[in-house]
């Protein structure tokens, strides 16, 4: 490149030469100054570079130095934490357990329900194992001690049992304080113990201002009746607001004088609830009542009475809950004579047809209705029509007499004098009376606004579900009637079905296409396999009971 620019100045004129060579001294001014501003350029970009180096191992060492910091305060944070763990360990350890803990209210609460704790269907057994059971909590520290004997609460259930000793009643009496009490006088089978007996009522005579409820059993010993009876005679009971007395209790002068004289109104002023044996209906029951459940005793045999039970109804004119069980065909009833204007639940457990109580029963505020009829040898002849005083009835629970000639015509008569319910209860085995349409008029047509039925009790006849019923389901559906809810409830498992869903499946296709299925309770245990095709799963519900 240099050779060829010296051979083209050389070619050139000298004026062009000397232009040239000014402008050579030019353009080595201009490298010299070029020259000079790179060697700068380079000097400064090398102080630059040294500076950056600098700061970045300044920087690191900032950032070593708090790693080191932080990895320390983490050593100690975590010393710390142990520290604190191990204390806290110490006092758990050392302090009062949790349920200790708990406020008074809540320990006393759950003490309250491990005593009422009821493993067992005798009441009896019941009350006497609630006292071991204080006992025992009582035991387990000084706290619960002091907390249990003084809580009036825990002592209220005061039981007089052959079992007990007289000290516990006396006990029960005390720690109850000012408590209103329950007296439960349990079933004395010998009269050997009757001292200890005598010095029981002595002690709960002694609080009777505080007698809330008062029930005694029937026993065969009539000496502990005369006893209990001569030593509640003549007592004023203030708070007393139940009883349930065997008609046994009044030896002298029968249960209709000892009635009498116990329940006086100026005796027993708050008297709610009232359970009553007897074989007499002519009683003066008190005043005010809300539930009474009364058993009359009369054999069959005996011959019918002129008495009538319209002078006991009129003083229950504030009555709720009656439950009537026994022999009432001596009574003369005339229609529409006994007005309840405030009851809503009626029990019926007669020997007898119900046809003249229900024609004489007037009760506007009924709701449900449970009737059952004993075997007997009476035969009454049904209501003509007795339905439209008692239209107001939306829940019906019946049982048919077990003899067969009879089961039809009865059947009428409760459907008949119950027309406006919508839900109905029944038996398995009265399927063939309800639903059976070649007797005559079908007895469930009665039932026009009809929604629920719930079989009680899973038993062959159900497993092999009657055509009668099946067909009566088809009959509602083609006349367009709403789609019922069927239940079938208190299943009792048989091993012979085993533990498989075939028969609930074979129960369900015969019925799913005419009403809503449910089951209750059903005994089958996991793991639950449905071998078949269920078409409206929606159509179908099942409550197990998984073994």
């Amino acid at each position: 490149m240099y050779k060829t620019v010296v051979s083209y100045i050389r070619q050139l004129p000298e004026d062009e030469v000397s232009k040239l060579e000014n402008t050579q001294s030019v353009c080595m001014y201009h490298y010299r100054i070029r020259s000079c501003s790179c060697i700068l350029c380079g000097c400064f970009t090398s102080s630059n570079f040294t500076d950056e180096i600098s700061a970045a191992r300044a920087e690191l060492g900032r950032l070593e130095k708090r790693e080191n910091e932080l990895l320390k305060q983490l050593a100690d944070t975590r010393a710390a934490a142990q520290a604190q763990r191990r204390r806290l360990e110490d006092l758990v350890r050392s302090g009062k357990p949790p349920i200790n803990r708990l406020p008074v209210e809540s320990l006393l609460q759950i003490i309250g329900l491990a005593i009422r704790a009821s493993p067992s269907d005798d009441l009896s057994c019941n009350r006497i194992n609630q006292i071991r059971r204080k006992g025992e909590l009582a035991g387990v520290s000084r706290h619960w001690r002091n907390l249990i004997f003084g809580c009036p609460n825990l002592w209220t259930e005061i039981t007089l049992a052959q079992r007990l000793s007289p000290s516990v009643v006396h006990m029960h009496a005390i720690r109850s304080r000012t408590c209103l009490i329950d007296v439960y006088i349990d079933a004395w089978y010998r009269d050997s113990n009757k001292r200890y007996l005598g010095e029981m009522l002595d002690a709960v005579v002694a609080c009777v201002s505080r007698w809330r409820t008062f029930t005694v059993l029937t026993s065969s010993c009539q000496e502990v009746f005369s006893l209990i009876f001569r030593s509640i005679d003549g007592l004023c009971f203030s708070c007393l607001s139940s009883v349930d007395i065997p008609a046994e209790l009044f030896p002298d002068g029968g249960p209709q004088a000892g009635y009498q004289r116990c329940f006086q109104p100026q005796n027993i002023p708050r008297l709610k609830h009232a359970v009553l044996h007897t074989q007499y209906d002519d009683i003066d029951v008190p005043l005010g009542l809300e539930t009474l459940s009364l058993t009359l005793h009369r054999y069959c045999n005996e011959p019918r009475s002129s008495r009538s039970a319209i002078p006991m109804f009129l003083s229950l004119q504030t009555l709720k809950v009656l439950s009537l069980s026994g022999n009432i065909s001596h009574w003369r009833l005339q229609p529409n004579s006994i007005n309840l204007p405030l009851l809503e639940k009626i029990t019926l457990r007669l020997v007898s047809g119900p046809g003249e109580f229900l024609e004489a029963l007037v009760a506007p505020q009924l709701r449900h209705c449970d009737y059952q009829r004993y075997v007997s040898q009476l035969r009454q002849t049904p209501p003509s029509n007795p339905g439209c005083v008692l239209s107001s009835v939306q829940s019906l629970s019946f049982w048919l007499c077990s003899e067969p000639d009879y089961q039809y015509d009865e059947a009428k008569a409760i459907s008949l004098a119950f027309p406006g319910v919508r839900h109905v209860e029944l038996l398995p085995e009265d399927i063939p009376n309800i639903f059976d349409m070649c007797k005559g008029p079908c007895i469930a047509d009665n039932w026009e606004n009809l929604q629920h039925i719930t079989f009680i009790g899973l038993a062959d006849e159900v497993l092999r579900m009657p055509n009668v019923f099946i067909l009566w389901l088809q009959h509602r559906q083609n006349m367009g009637l709403p789609v019922l809810h069927v239940v079938f409830s208190k299943i009792q498992y048989d091993e012979a079905w085993g533990y498989n869903s075939t028969w609930l499946l074979a129960l369900y296709q015969s019925l799913h296409e005419y009403c809503t299925l449910e089951f209750e309770n059903v005994p089958l245990s996991p793991p639950l396999t449905f071998s078949g095709n269920v078409a409206e799963p929606s159509s179908m519900k099942v409550v197990c009971d998984l073994f």
